[in-house]
């Protein structure tokens, strides 16, 4: 999948997310797959990535229950990749961290459903965001910590972030003033 772009039906808060694989680097050197999930960082100031760092019982559960049809055909590959989870999971320590910036001060979004839509909740109004993928695939690979630390690259620095939110402010601007412009004409 290629960068996710979220977007408020308010136009106060737009965001996209370069693509990339995510994968932990254990100790032993096996890498585990980054399980993410959209959220407000209060580093970047934008809808980022955070890990999703799930409960090890709920993993436990999808491993013992089989209660998931695996993504693959493999199931002994599938259920070697939820051991390796399980066993990251028990050894991690540190809360979730924003995937761009390293911040430990990230929200999940909350996950707004209605009869017409489902979608989050913006963290800026309350309104309805919606969320679209391009399609592509990711260019490049990040490794990290079993606690969320990069390795081999860093995190979005602070110019990277102050340039992100000023492109991401500068398109909300421009989309909010485009549907001002709409209205005048009409």
């Amino acid at each position: 999948m290629g960068a996710i772009e979220y977007e408020c039906e308010n136009f106060c808060c737009w965001s996209k997310i370069p693509p990339a694989i995510r994968h932990y680097v254990l100790p032993s050197g096996e890498q585990v797959v980054c399980l993410e999930k959209p959220g407000w960082c209060q580093g970047c100031r934008l809808i980022s990535l955070m890990e999703d760092l799930v409960p090890v019982t709920d993993l436990e559960q999808l491993e013992i229950g089989h209660q998931v049809e695996p993504p693959f055909e493999d199931r002994d590959c599938w259920i070697a990749m939820l051991q390796s989870l399980i066993n990251w999971r028990r050894e991690r320590t540190h809360p979730a961290r924003c995937l761009l910036c390293g911040t430990v001060r990230v929200e999940p979004l909350r996950l707004v459903k209605s009869d017409e839509h489902v979608g989050w909740e913006c963290p800026r109004c309350g309104g309805l965001m919606s969320a679209w993928a391009e399609l592509g695939f990711p260019s490049y690979s990040l490794l990290y910590t079993p606690d969320g630390q990069p390795i081999g690259h860093r995190s979005f620095g602070l110019i990277v972030r102050a340039l992100r939110f000023a492109v991401c402010s500068m398109v909300t601007i421009l989309k909010r003033w485009n549907l001002l412009s709409r209205n005048f004409r009409n």
